[in-house]
């Protein structure tokens, strides 16, 4: 459990983190119209930021994930986007997921370097908190927690990269 209500941290949620993260560096063809880091998606269409990504099927080694996942979630995850951080100046801002749309809550699993994620909460700007997320951790956001706090991903020292694999229900 985390400070935050309804959010969950579970550590080594994922044993094999070292062969995804090692797909998602050499197989995943990035895109790069985002300038503070690459993004791709997996499963059904999914607008992002403004941007739309197109249904493209699971490979292997992403659909077993996607499988612990959606029993973590108790419903089958039809999206995956990834986001990559090749080096510590590339960033996310801070917002909250869309949750129109979106059956459940996103399920985050991470890859790669540990990086703080912050939250904020939106009506009270200054009530902060930050997660750890530790290579192979499952981080889960219930949809209520994107309607009251953002969060974001800031730059940091360390020049490694990090990738998260956010799992979603799209409502079809």
């Amino acid at each position: 459990m985390t400070a935050i209500p309804g959010v969950v941290y579970v550590p080594r949620f994922l044993n094999n983190h070292e062969r995804v993260f090692e797909w998602a560096l050499t197989q995943v063809d990035w895109d790069e119209r985002i300038r503070a880091r690459k993004t791709a998606s997996y499963g059904l269409p999914y607008n992002y930021a403004g941007l739309d990504y197109l249904e493209k099927p699971f490979p292997p080694v992403l659909d077993e994930v996607r499988t612990r996942a959606s029993e973590f979630l108790g419903h089958e995850a039809n999206n995956c986007l990834l986001n990559y951080y090749p080096d510590g100046h590339s960033r996310m801002g801070w917002h909250a997921d869309r949750t129109v749309g979106l059956r459940g809550g996103v399920a985050i699993v991470s890859l790669g370097l540990t990086r703080k994620l912050k939250f904020r909460r939106i009506a009270q700007l200054d009530y902060r908190r930050d997660v750890e997320l530790e290579a192979g951790s499952l981080l889960y956001l219930p949809p209520e927690v994107h309607l009251e706090w953002h969060h974001a991903l800031p730059r940091c020292s360390k020049p490694l990269p990090r990738v998260s694999l956010t799992f979603r229900s799209l409502e079809t």
